[in-house]
């Protein structure tokens, strides 16, 4: 019989903690034995898990995943595709990433540390914004809370936002003084 991982699952490994599944649509990393994980890379759609050649833990591990939901039947040569297969990050996890996306802001609050309607700290351009998430994606990092000053004032704030979504990372939460109105909601980001 040919298994495959569940299309929403890939396998990952970060530097000192080689064994773990992620969740694409919730962005959670769950670390699991490398006994489990062997066995997983068993599921992708080329070798007949009947086959004597396997150890039978590593059948009984793959009859569980089946029942979880975690692997599913396949037909032969079916494949895993390209962001399910194992990827080992050279650095350590990281579950999450806060990231101050802008240093400006439309309000002028006493207490703010970041005196962000002079931008004191400055602005770092859409193509800079775009490089962050790509180191993002390369470090492994799933998930992200986006904050600012306030983070829809950027006009490529949607970018932002598209170009975390293409590398499956999930934002998490959106810090907002919530006196905006952004162009269109999450929701309609999504749904496009």
């Amino acid at each position: 019989m040919y298994y495959k991982l569940h299309e929403n699952l890939g396998l990952r490994g970060w530097n000192g903690a080689p064994f773990a599944v992620h969740h694409f649509p919730s962005g959670e990393t769950e670390f699991v034995s490398e006994t489990f994980f062997r066995s997983l890379c068993f599921c992708d759609g080329q070798f007949d898990c009947d086959s004597g050649l396997l150890l039978p833990a590593y059948r009984q591990l793959i009859r569980l995943a089946v029942n979880n939901g975690a692997v599913i039947p396949c037909q032969k040569g079916d494949k895993l595709s390209k962001k399910q297969k194992y990827t080992l990050y050279p650095s350590k996890y990281m579950s999450i990433a806060h990231w101050s996306i802008t240093g400006k802001c439309n309000m002028r609050c006493r207490h703010c540390y970041l005196s962000a309607p002079q931008a004191k700290y400055g602005e770092i351009s859409p193509e800079t914004a775009l490089r962050i998430v790509d180191q993002l994606a390369e470090a492994g990092i799933a998930k992200v809370n986006l904050t600012g000053g306030e983070p829809f004032v950027r006009g490529d704030f949607w970018d932002i936002v598209d170009t975390l979504r293409a590398k499956d990372i999930v934002i998490e939460q959106i810090y907002t003084n919530g006196l905006l109105e952004p162009v269109h909601t999450i929701e309609e980001s999504y749904l496009e």
